[in-house]
C-alpha cells in the first residue's frame, strides 16, 4: 500500500515543486489532521468548513473539505459518470474543494484501501472500490469531488494567525453524520486547548463533576 497520495491523485495536484504549484513546507507535518475554519474565514467560501489534510510534505499540501455536501448538479454529474445513483438524502457525496482532481473515496475499510492516510482512514479511487463502498450499508465513507490546497508557506502562516485551528483527526469526526461537524470540531479543539493550558488529562463531560 503506497503512501504517495499526490502521485495517486496525479490528475489534480502537482507532484513536483514549482513557483505556481500548491505546495507548502511545514516544520510540523499536518497530514491526517483536521483544519477547522476559525471566525476569521466567516465571510469567505471556506467559512465553517472542516478540512481533512491528505498530504503535507515537500511535494505538496492539500486536503478535502468534509462538510460541504455536493449540490444537485454535482450529484447528477456523478450519477451520469459512475452509473451509481444516490438517494436524495444521502450525504456521502461531498464537494471537497475548488481544485479539480479525480473522484476518490475516504473510508475505514482496510481491505479496500489503496492509500493509507492516517488513523485507520484510507483512500480509494478505483470504480470497483467505490462501488463496493456504496453497496455496503454498514461502513462509513465519503466520495470526494475536488480538493483544496495552499501556496508555498501560506498554510503555516494561516495556522499561526489562527485562521485555521489544527485538530487531530479521528474516524468519528471524519465520518460524522450529524451535520454539525464544524461545531463538534470547534468544541473538541477548545477542550484540547483547555487540557493543554491546565496540563490535564481527559476532561470530564461535566467540568463540575470530577
Amino acid at each position: 500500500m503506497s503512501n504517495r497520495i499526490s502521485d495517486f491523485l496525479s490528475g489534480g495536484v502537482p507532484s513536483q515543486p514549482n513557483r505556481n504549484s500548491l505546495i507548502a513546507r511545514h516544520i510540523e507535518n499536518v497530514q491526517g489532521d483536521l483544519l477547522v475554519a476559525s471566525p476569521l474565514l466567516e465571510s469567505t467560501p471556506l467559512a465553517r468548513t472542516v478540512v481533512y489534510v491528505l498530504q503535507d510534505d515537500a511535494n505538496g499540501t492539500f486536503g478535502v473539505v468534509l462538510n460541504r455536501p455536493a449540490d444537485a448538479k454535482m450529484r447528477a454529474a456523478w450519477s451520469a459518470a459512475s452509473g451509481i445513483a444516490l438517494a436524495e438524502d444521502d450525504n456521502h457525496l461531498i464537494s471537497g474543494g475548488p481544485l479539480a482532481g479525480p473522484v476518490f473515496a475516504l473510508h475505514a475499510v482496510e481491505q479496500l484501501g489503496e492509500i493509507a492516510v492516517k488513523q485507520g482512514i484510507f483512500l480509494s479511487a478505483t470504480a470497483e472500490s467505490i462501488g463496493e463502498l456504496v453497496n455496503r450499508h454498514d461502513e462509513p465513507y465519503r466520495i470526494c469531488l475536488g480538493v483544496v490546497g495552499w501556496k508555498a508557506g501560506q498554510l503555516p502562516q494561516e495556522i499561526d494567525r489562527h485562521v485555521w485551528y489544527r485538530l487531530p483527526a479521528s474516524p468519528d469526526l471524519v465520518f460524522d453524520e450529524s451535520g454539525l461537524l464544524w461545531e463538534k470540531s470547534l468544541l473538541t479543539f477548545g477542550q484540547q486547548k483547555l487540557r493543554d493550558i491546565l496540563s490535564l488529562g481527559e476532561l470530564p463531560p461535566d467540568p463540575e463533576r470530577n
